[in-house]
């Protein structure tokens, strides 16, 4: 399965990639050896959306691949970072200002935001139901201020917004989800052992319209077909 995955990303058009957290289990220095070795063979840029797991030794991580939040432009186009470890899950203090200035500064296209908690899982909004599906339940605060503070911010830039988290993936959990909320698209897509574990190809047309591939790992289609299937009402079903 995996030489399959590592094939069909070293034959395609991809400028770079994202892991969005939990890359390793324990943080120590032969696992980051062993990452390192693998994503060489891709010989692309990858960037990391660090997880709890990868976050067991922070120190060792920022020492290898620096700050975990931050943020760059690339054909017009925003790409942020952001660290749901730091507060257990809440963007605030030193983050908080960064994010604000990060959205601030030009005009971009779309931006793209990448994070390994499913940030938008809140006790009081409609994706509460989410609670349950996501990987880690006892590592969320799920009474965070993401639409209080987050939200706000993200629809005043006017571009439309894909948040990306990684959270999910493991046996008996969601795969998948997608959801649209004013321009914000909320994305999770994950590896970890369920049937539908997979990985996202964003592309971006000259004319700045985004379109997203979900794939399967085993090389099946998706059950349902495409990745906005995957919505909060197809997990509101009864």
């Amino acid at each position: 399965m995996w030489s399959s995955f590592w094939g069909q990303l070293q034959t395609s058009e991809v400028d770079f990639g994202v892991l969005t957290g939990d890359v390793v289990i324990h943080g120590n220095a032969e696992e980051w050896d062993n990452v390192d070795a693998d994503l060489a063979e891709l010989e692309l840029p990858i960037y990391f959306a660090v997880g709890n797991h990868d976050m067991r030794d922070r120190e060792r991580f920022v020492a290898r691949y620096g700050p975990t939040y931050h943020s760059f432009e690339y054909q017009d186009d925003l790409f942020i970072f952001l660290d749901s470890e730091l507060t257990t899950g809440t963007i605030q203090g030193a983050q908080l200002d960064f994010l604000k200035g990060a959205l601030a500064s030009g005009s971009p296209r779309n931006i793209f935001i990448f994070v390994h908690r499913l940030l938008w899982v809140v006790e009081d909004s409609p994706y509460r139901v989410l609670i349950p599906r996501v990987n880690s339940v006892l590592e969320y605060d799920f009474h965070n201020d993401f639409w209080t503070q987050i939200a706000p911010l993200l629809e005043e830039t006017g571009a439309p917004v894909y948040v990306i988290a990684g959270d999910v993936g493991v046996s008996s959990k969601m795969s998948l989800f997608y959801d649209e909320a004013q321009n914000i698209h909320l994305i999770a897509s994950g590896m970890g052992g369920s049937e539908e574990e997979n990985y996202l190809l964003f592309k971006v047309t000259a004319e700045g319209a985004v379109q997203i591939d979900a794939r399967r790992l085993d090389g099946r289609p998706l059950d349902l077909g495409v990745l906005a299937a995957y919505n909060l009402d197809y997990y509101t079903q009864p």
